[in-house]
């Protein structure tokens, strides 16, 4: 699990790369510490929210709950990261559920304190809108994926693009997590690794996966 260095806890953080440390320094008054463990409901859809957070340690996601119950997952991230940009511009509830993947570490700052900052540096509002706008390009992509590919070509994609660097990778999560982010089931992602093997399209070893035929893999997607 990764943690930030307790003395500089905003370095690496790349919402705030561009601020003085003067300005860390003002960030970071005021604010508290938070732990956390896994399964944790860390802010409920339809809350008021009047923190903002800096993920420490650890993996979140974020998730939608159907009318049935049926849980899909918006997106995930793992430390360090920041949420709750949002509220600091328009104050507005929650519109997702945010949910601990593992144990976490959570840094909080009161939303009038972050604004007050905000203030005082607009160069801290302008990175954190750099942040919002890469989180909703990835959140439309995400929704486009769940539009238009089905289950098999969400999976092919995911393989994909996390293989760009080299052919083998670990499924760094469990098989139902991986499924909540893909929107589907575990059982459903078992029986398509499972399948995509069959094809030669893979070759799987427990969580290690080998990227044997990606064109195979695209023609899902497409």
């Amino acid at each position: 699990m990764a943690i930030l260095s307790p003395s500089n806890p905003l370095v690496g953080v790349p919402l705030f790369a561009d601020l003085s440390p003067d300005v860390l320094d003002q960030f970071l008054d005021g604010s508290w510490m938070r732990c956390y463990p896994r399964g944790q409901v860390l802010v409920s859809q339809g809350d008021q929210c009047e923190e903002f957070k800096l993920l420490e340690a650890g993996r979140v996601r974020f998730s939608r709950f159907g009318v049935d119950g049926r849980e899909v997952v918006i997106g995930a991230r793992s430390a360090p990261t920041v949420f709750g940009e949002m509220t600091v511009f328009d104050g507005a509830r929650c519109t997702v559920t945010l949910i601990a993947d593992t144990d976490v570490a959570l840094r909080l700052f009161s939303v009038h304190h972050v604004r007050s900052v905000i203030e005082q540096h607009p160069e801290a509002a302008m990175a954190m809108l750099r942040t919002m706008a890469g989180i909703l390009r990835d959140t439309n992509e995400r929704l486009m994926d769940m539009m238009t590919l089905d289950a098999s070509g969400r999976l092919a994609k995911w393989l994909v693009t996390r293989s760009q660097d080299s052919d083998d990778l670990t499924i760094p999560q469990s098989q139902e997590a991986l499924a909540r982010s893909l929107g589907t089931s575990r059982v459903t992602v078992n029986r398509l690794l499972r399948q995509f093997d069959r094809l030669g399209l893979i070759e799987t070893q427990g969580r290690r996966v080998r990227v044997v035929d990606r064109r195979g893999l695209l023609t899902l997607v497409a």
